[in-house]
């Protein structure tokens, strides 16, 4: 129970009211179930949301996901690095930050090629697009037992590289090659002096990181999908929802994933379960 209610990054508040204000979208069971879990979701509001940042004084900085022509089954990890090192950025007091879903929208909106993301052209209409100064984006090459990243932080303005930094090793390593990467983002600028772990983004524990990612992603592809923007398909909140119950059976205590799992049962307008996962 105290690693649901944990004052991680991810609450309970952050996390049901992204089923109405970040997806924008519900099935056709949850409309008239979501009030009671909305409601125990705002006690917690002020611990998640923090201090409010003076944006004309400080930079605007998003991670866009990372690029890749690897084999498909390395996809994940665009997605997981750009997930990690945005709520890293989220800690810091020294700057403005996207999420990545807000990223991921414009992504789709200019109908930007994500593998070509990582150039400094494209990063900077990305960026244009986002109103942001700074880019953060990457190229890997992936193939077991090996990854390799070279990341590249991009002034907006000049479409130019001004930081370029590379790291590799082992995939089974991920979680720590995330902090390495992480502690070179946060000296570029010396936004923050504090000790960075491995995992602080929420778990340590690559296959927890690995099936949050898959489920995260389909409610976005989802909810951002033309089609249907209004409704997601339950068949496809019903596959998230296993993803992040497989993620807790590998991280009991990984926060996301229990705020995700409240999402996705709050979706299908299971608001008991809802208020279960997040209690």
């Amino acid at each position: 129970m105290s690693a649901r209610t944990s004052s991680s990054a991810l609450t309970t508040a952050l996390a049901v009211l992204a089923l109405l204000s970040s997806f924008g979208c519900q099935t056709a069971t949850a409309a008239s179930n979501t009030s009671s879990v909305t409601a125990a979701a705002t006690t917690t509001t002020t611990a998640a949301v923090g201090k409010s940042k003076p944006k004309s004084a400080l930079p605007t900085i998003f991670v866009a996901p990372f690029s890749t022509d690897s084999s498909p089954e390395y996809g994940w990890i665009g997605d997981g690095m750009a997930l990690a090192l945005t709520v890293r950025l989220h800690k810091s007091n020294q700057v403005n930050y996207l999420s990545l879903r807000q990223v991921a929208a414009a992504i789709k909106s200019d109908n930007i090629d994500k593998r070509m993301l990582h150039t400094p052209q494209i990063a900077a209409r990305l960026g244009k697009l986002l109103g942001a100064d700074y880019a953060v984006v990457s190229s890997y090459k992936a193939a077991w037992p090996n990854i390799t990243f070279v990341v590249r932080i991009v002034d907006v303005a000049q479409a130019k590289v001004v930081q370029t930094f590379n790291r590799k090793g082992h995939l089974q390593d991920l979680p720590n090659l995330e902090a390495d990467l992480a502690r070179q983002l946060m000296q570029w600028k010396q936004l923050d002096r504090l000790p960075i772990k491995a995992g602080e983004f929420g778990t340590a524990n690559l296959y927890a990181w690995r099936q949050l990612v898959l489920g995260q992603y389909i409610l976005w592809s989802q909810s951002l999908s033309p089609a249907q923007p209004a409704m997601l398909p339950q068949e496809a909140v019903r596959t998230a929802l296993s993803h992040f119950e497989q993620a807790l059976m590998y991280d009991p205590a990984f926060a996301q994933a229990w705020a995700d799992r409240a999402i996705a049962h709050a979706l299908l307008g299971e608001s008991k379960q809802a208020l279960e996962a997040v209690g």
